[in-house]
């Protein structure tokens, strides 16, 4: 009888003993499955976290377009390539266009879906932008994110030149003054042509040229002078080059920031008792580089075109 009972005692030990285990092993087993997992999720909940920036980080960047050039003053002619250039942020692509001056808001595009990043273009201006009655034009350059809008009057998003540029058709570098307006002194005896992007000021012994972005200037003044005198009347030193203008022989003076913010390079010569002084003045960016007056193609070929017409 004891037999049996201690068989069956044994029994219910080795059967309490597997029980025990198995609770121990399979919490064992559940909890590390469960703490892993939690872990995992924690752990995919930083990348998430971290791949995700706040609204305020994300929305940082508003989008923008600034065109560079041309921004007013400019010269163009039909038949040529030129680069559009501007700086944006924000943009994977703008649309690029002009009005032109007559034309209301009347936005003619010239490139579509162009990278914002690249910054510039280069366009060749085909001779259709001006009628055959036109040999010149006033336009401005427009760049939009969304082109679409421009017939509304807003572009939305978008940026145009400052001023005015002209658009000449193309003719030879040597005619082209031939479409260019003529200013005439008849009390001095003299006359002078200017791009139709220059405004004249007038002054009591002269006048002056001014371009739309006031980049360049002309000035031409004339004063009496005693026999003998210095064309000059300045301490600046005759150190540049003379000039031929009209077969008359201008004495060139040392060029230099004489005119704050321009470089200047003075002419002059003496004509029937009368100083006729001329001075090209060129803008200069301090601490840009030294662009002088006397090798700028524009200036040297509106002075070119000076006359003495008595």
């Amino acid at each position: 009888m004891f037999k049996n009972s201690n068989r069956g005692f044994s029994t219910l030990v080795v059967i309490g003993i597997i029980a025990v285990l198995v609770v121990v092993v399979g919490g064992g087993v559940f909890g590390y499955q469960y703490f892993s997992s939690q872990k995992n999720n924690s752990q995919q909940n930083n990348q998430n976290q971290q791949q995700t920036p706040p609204n305020n980080q994300a929305n940082d960047e508003q989008p923008s377009i600034t065109v560079l050039s041309p921004n007013g003053g400019e010269t163009w002619n039909t038949g040529q390539t030129y680069n559009i250039t501007w700086k944006s942020s924000g943009l994977e692509k703008v649309d690029i266009g002009y009005i032109q001056e007559g034309h209301g808001f009347e936005f003619a595009p010239i490139a579509k879906g162009v990278s914002a990043l690249s910054g510039a273009y280069s366009w060749k201006i085909p001779a259709s932008i001006l009628s055959k009655e036109n040999k010149l034009g006033s336009f401005k350059i427009i760049i939009a994110k969304d082109s679409n809008l421009c017939g509304t009057g807003n572009c939305g998003i978008s940026d145009y030149s400052d001023n005015d540029f002209t658009i000449f058709a193309y003719i030879s570098s040597a005619n082209q003054t031939l479409v260019w307006k003529t200013y005439t002194n008849t009390q001095y005896g003299f006359e002078i042509q200017y791009p139709d992007s220059m405004s004249v000021q007038n002054s009591g012994s002269g006048v002056s040229l001014v371009s739309a972005d006031s980049q360049r200037k002309i000035d031409i003044k004339v004063e009496s002078i005693e026999p003998g005198q210095d064309c000059r009347k300045t301490a600046w030193a005759a150190d540049t080059q003379n000039k031929t203008i009209d077969n008359t022989v201008f004495v060139g003076v040392a060029s230099g920031l004489k005119d704050e913010p321009y470089y200047g390079v003075l002419y002059c010569t003496i004509r029937n008792g009368f100083d006729y002084m001329i001075t090209s003045h060129l803008f200069h960016v301090s601490g840009g580089p030294n662009n002088f007056p006397e090798d700028d193609a524009v200036l040297n070929q509106i002075l070119s075109t000076f006359k003495f017409t008595k």
